[in-house]
Order: C-alpha cells, then structure tokens, then sequence
C-alpha cells in the first residue's frame, strides 16, 4: 500500500498524531522540521478530502486539539498547586480548553472546503489556487484566535520562526501574524512541490525562496542595522525561586520576605553600581502599600534614590489588582501601574453569576479587576518603561507602545514547574523586543528570567529552577521597526495580496492563459 494511500485512509488518525507533533517545533526544542511535516500533513489530507466540508471540519478540530492538547499541558500544573481544591478541574482544563481552541482550524478548513465544492469536478484545476487560499484562511484563523473572546495568541505558527535569532526577525517588518502567513505559504509550497505535479515547478521556487528571504532578511537586520550603545542605566534583576505551594502559607510569608531582602542585598553587594532591581510578578505575600513599612525597609537594607520595580497586589477597596510599583528607596512609591488583560479562570472568572453556582472559582482565590490598557511607568531616573505583567507579554503590542523607550515583563511561572510553558513564555516574551525594537527585561520567580536588546539577542538569563540574580546595562532601543510604525496594517497588506494573486490566478486560469 503506497503512503498516500495510508494517509487516506487513517486521515483522522494522522491528522492528530501531526497535531501532536507540531508543538515540538516550538520552545523549547524548535525542531522546525516538524513544523513543515506537520503542517505538509494538514494540506495532503485537506486537499485529499477537499469535497467533503463536514470531514474538513473534523480534520481541522483533530489537528488544533492534537496541537493545543500537547502544546498547552503545562497548564494542569496550575491545578495541582493547590489540589484539594482545584485538582478536580484539572482533567476539563486540560481538554475543554485544547477543544475550544481547535474550532478556529476547523472552520477554516470547512469554509474552505465549502467554497471549493463550487468547483465541484474542476476543483483540481486550481490546485495551487486552492492551497494559497487553505493559507490565508488558516491564518485568518490564528488571527482570531489571537484577538476574539480576550485572544490567546499562544503558539502560532510564528513561533517555528521565532527559536530561531535570524528567522524571527521577520516579526520586526510583518508582525508575528504576517510571519505565520509566511511560514505557512514555505511549508504550502513544499508540500505542492511534491504532491501537485502541475505546479511542481512554480512552488518548488516559492519554497526555496521564502526560508532564504526570511534568512537573508534576518541576517540584513542583525548585520546592518548598527546596535546602539548601551544605556548607562545599570539592572539588577533577582530571581527567588520560591515554590508556588509554599509562597502564600502564612507560616512562610516572613521568610520569603526575608530571603527576596537578603537575595537582592547580595546582588548590590557585588553590583554596587546598580540602579534598578527588578523583582517579579507578587514578589511578596504581601500588601506592600498598606502602611510604610515596606517603604522603610528598602531605607534601612539598600542604597538611597536606587529604584525597584516590583509587582504586587493591591488593594482598592472591593477591588484586587496585579500591579507593578516602582518604589525610590528613601522616597517610597513613586509610580504604579496594574495589569489588564487579565487570565480567563485564573485571574477572572467569564460569566462568573453562572459559574459560582456550579462552584468554579479563580485559581487566585477572589480574582482581579482589570487596569487601563497600556499605561507608562515613568520617573526622572529611568526611561519611560511599558509594563507587561505575566501573559500580557504574550500579545503583541500596539503602537502606542512607541513611546516606551523598555519593556519589562514581571511574571510568576512557578505555577508551571518543570514544563515547557516557561521556555514558551519566553520566547513569546522574546519576540516583543524583536517586534518594537526595544529592550526587554524579564524577572521571573523560579525563572527564565533575562535581557533581550531590540533584535531579541539575550545579553544575560538565569535558567529555570535557579534561584540568583543578573546584572547588565540596559540596552538602548533601536530605531521603531516597521511593525512598531504600522502595526497589523501589514500583515492585512500581504493577506489582501495573496487573496488577490488567487483571484487573479482563478481568473487566468478559467480563461486559458495559465497552463
């Protein structure tokens, strides 16, 4: 029996073990091979079931639930931090989530399914034509996953670009949704180079060409464009590596009190010229605002008129906010700023009327309100700073972000243990910088943290269970990329290209010009 064949036959079957796979060409192994297998996989079966929408549905959910169901495991660790309470949800989290999400590929896989039955017979004449279009309805696709219901731009095919220094710089021009149009027009075209013996010749140049423009690209903006000369502006970040189980028993709260002091005074003590500690997400069990006593504390243990960026909770009322304050040792708090795009489940609960009858609740006992979008941290002392509190790093950032001159994303992995969500939150985190052109400082709890200058190149890290600190200069922002100048205009620049080269391509073709 002939692979094709086999493929066929098992088409469901094949299609979630690709599904599977996918994930493992993203952090922390990057095997980009995987990802054009995976998806070549997608579009042999789709164009072998090109008549049949419902079976296009299914193929699609089968592949997004394989993707989400091992991309996005590490969520589970979340519930079993606290598991006499929350470990019962862990099963429905683990699968409801990976099948919400698969819905996206699945209605793109139908749609384009139901407008190639208008060919019915004739369909294989526009192969090529059919497959471009499989491209842009999958990325329109990601698109929205990225941005309805709250979005979760988690692992897109941006991020089998995005391992890798060279190939992720394609984000700082497109966007990381025009980066995954583009990989997944590489990997179409690989597949028609093989499986479409028409157009053997055409998409076998349009897949060598895309990983080598995409490469020379890269290689042009890490070689050409001159790196700025670093800041003066000295950082200090301190990674404490307290155990999420432990960090908020109230028998431990001075002690993890006592060891983020006495983490951060050593670090001072052999990078006296420091200027700037960064400690991360709920650094503290405590309420750092609610009294002076924190305030004196920094006074009595660390260098006057040095800042520290910390996050917090706080308190505003009824109301709970996941925050980042900057503290002026011997001044006090100085500047806040709280978090808005808040975790569905984990930091908020949608529908929440409905869903505390049937006893669901925050995994962060009461959940937050959510902060105005896209606030500056600014003081004389520092450059006006754009806070990204934990999964904010995940989104891309609006043009506003332009006059921030860093990022800072504080962030609490420790909720995921050993897994690969840290390594994938970093790299998520890791393409702000390349997208913007801006630095970005990283403090995590038990870690990755790290410094990214504006091509994403890491000038220092602490790796993940390590409890230590970092110190580097902070390093200048280049100059605005294109995608900090025009945003998402591009990406639609290039979809609405695309559609118009199918338009275009159908048209020639019904009239006999293209062979």
């Amino acid at each position: 029996m002939s692979i094709r064949r086999l493929l066929s036959r098992n088409a469901f079957i094949v299609v979630f073990i690709a599904g599977c796979a996918l994930p493992l060409a993203y952090a922390p192994l990057n095997a980009l091979p995987v990802f054009y297998l995976a998806y070549a996989c997608l579009f042999h079966l789709a164009w072998a079931l090109r008549r049949n929408p419902s079976r296009l549905f299914m193929l699609g959910w089968l592949f997004g639930f394989g993707q989400f169901l091992t991309g996005l495991y590490w969520i589970g660790s979340a519930f079993l931090v606290e598991a006499d309470r929350f470990g019962w949800a862990l099963p429905f989290a683990i699968t409801l989530l990976p099948a919400g999400l698969a819905v996206f590929p699945a209605l793109a896989l139908a749609l384009w399914g139901l407008g190639l039955k208008r060919f019915g017979r004739y369909a294989s004449r526009f192969a090529p034509v059919a497959i471009l279009w499989l491209v842009l309805l999958l990325s329109l696709a990601d698109y929205g996953r990225g941005v309805l219901l709250t979005g979760l731009p988690w692992n897109l095919p941006v991020m089998a670009y995005g391992g890798w220094e060279v190939l992720a710089q394609l984000v700082a021009f497109i966007g990381i949704y025009g980066t995954g149009l583009v990989a997944l027009l590489g990997v179409a075209a690989a597949w028609a180079a093989v499986a479409l013996p028409r157009a053997r010749r055409r998409a076998l140049v349009v897949a060598l060409a895309v990983p080598v423009f995409v490469a020379a690209l890269g290689f042009a903006r890490l070689t050409l464009t001159p790196t700025p000369p670093d800041t003066d502006l000295n950082l200090l970040v301190v990674q404490p590596h307290i155990p999420q189980a432990e960090k908020w028993k109230p028998e431990n709260r001075q002690a993890v009190v006592a060891k983020t002091f006495d983490l951060t005074a050593r670090g001072f003590a052999a990078h006296p010229e420091s200027a700037l500690v960064v400690w991360p997400e709920t650094a503290l069990p405590v309420l750092l605002d609610e009294g002076p006593e924190f305030a004196r504390r920094l006074a009595a243990h660390f260098p006057s008129g040095r800042l520290l960026l910390t996050g917090a909770h706080r308190r505003d009322g009824t109301r709970r906010y996941n925050s980042v304050f900057v503290y002026e040792i011997g001044a006090g708090k100085v500047a806040q700023s709280d978090k808005y795009h808040l975790v569905p489940f984990g930091e908020y609960l949608p529908f929440a009327a409905l869903l505390k009858t049937i006893g669901l609740e925050t995994l962060t006992h009461g959940g937050y309100s959510a902060g105005s979008p896209h606030p500056l941290l600014t003081h004389t002392a520092m450059p006006p700073t754009l806070p990204l509190i934990c999964y904010e790093a995940a989104f891309p950032l609006p043009r506003s972000a332009r006059r921030a001159r860093w990022l800072l994303n504080v962030t609490n992995d420790a909720w995921f243990g050993a897994t690969a969500g840290p390594y994938q939150h970093l790299a998520h985190a890791r393409l702000r910088a390349v997208e913007t052109g801006l630095p970005l400082v990283r403090a995590a709890n038990t870690g990755i943290s790290a410094v990214f200058d504006g091509f994403g190149r890491a000038r220092a890290a602490l790796p993940l269970g390590a409890e230590g600190f970092l110190a580097t200069p902070l390093p200048a922002p280049t100059p605005p990329t294109l995608y900090a100048i025009y945003g998402e205009t591009l990406f639609w620049f290039l979809w609405g290209a695309g559609a118009l080269a199918a338009a275009c391509w159908a048209r020639k073709r019904l009239s006999g010009d293209v062979p």
